[in-house]
């Protein structure tokens, strides 16, 4: 048996009042992977984070993660499933780390837990250590 997708949109409509940007789009990522997004301004790429995330709703289609259907969640709820927005340059603190936007973004109590999920994907392709979220020790 495969192991389902980590993120999988399946026929996403969405956009901003009676604007549609998005029509029908499909976008697979599979587990432990990194993906790159990139197109053009005015594309259609924030919209899709955005509506990914939970920030926007689905007008249309079927979001899952790791085979479970998540479509309707809000963004608390995705970012409680490891699923955020963190949006580029404009709506970050320049001046502070990666890590400590992460931790302004992450709800009280749990930085330690979310910086862990944010970064474990990478941690487990490049880092031969295993993190335990509890106490934010590598062993």
């Amino acid at each position: 048996m495969t192991e389902a997708a980590t993120l999988q949109l399946h026929d996403i409509s969405a956009g901003y009042g009676s604007t549609t940007v998005l029509r029908n789009i499909n976008l697979e990522v599979p587990p432990s992977s990194v993906v790159a997004l990139l197109g053009p301004n005015g594309a259609g790429k924030t919209t899709l984070l955005r509506t990914a995330s939970g920030i926007l709703p689905v007008r249309q289609g079927r979001i899952t993660m790791h085979g479970e259907d998540v479509t309707r969640r809000d963004m608390t709820e995705m970012a409680r499933r490891g699923l955020c927005h963190i949006p580029e340059g404009r709506g970050v603190f320049p001046t502070l780390s990666v890590r400590e936007n992460l931790t302004l973004f992450s709800p009280r109590s749990t930085e330690t837990e979310c910086i862990a999920r944010a970064a474990s994907p990478l941690l487990h392709k490049w880092y031969p250590y295993k993190h335990c979220p509890t106490t934010g020790i590598f062993t």
